[in-house]
């Protein structure tokens, strides 16, 4: 099977605020992997649908050494996936996979 991926793929988990273009209006969330093309990240109930485009906040906490400043990047984003992560459990969550519309610029 080939990985058609373009982008390198980081497993970290960032805060993300998430801006929707509807009444569902704003969450926050954690990240579970971020590229140069987009992010992945994890929510409870099916609040995002696939095609929806969203703006993305990542929030950068300060690096020790180097930084301490909290930062954040910014972008558009369009859903592509939304999938159950777990069939069995009482509280249901979903992994989003979202695309960046452009590169992420820091605020």
């Amino acid at each position: 099977m080939e990985d058609r991926r373009q982008h390198y793929r980081l497993p970290i988990s960032l805060p993300v605020e998430v801006s929707l273009s509807r009444e569902a209006g704003r969450l926050t969330t954690t990240s579970s992997n971020v590229s140069a093309g987009g992010v992945r990240f994890l929510c409870s109930g099916e609040t995002v649908r696939p095609g929806e485009r969203v703006s993305l906040r990542l929030i950068i906490p300060p690096a020790p050494g180097r930084s301490s400043r909290v930062t954040a990047m910014e972008t558009d984003a369009t859903v592509l996936r939304v999938e159950s992560t777990n069939h069995d459990g009482p509280a249901q969550r979903y992994a989003v996979a979202c695309r960046f519309s452009s590169p992420l610029r820091f605020n």
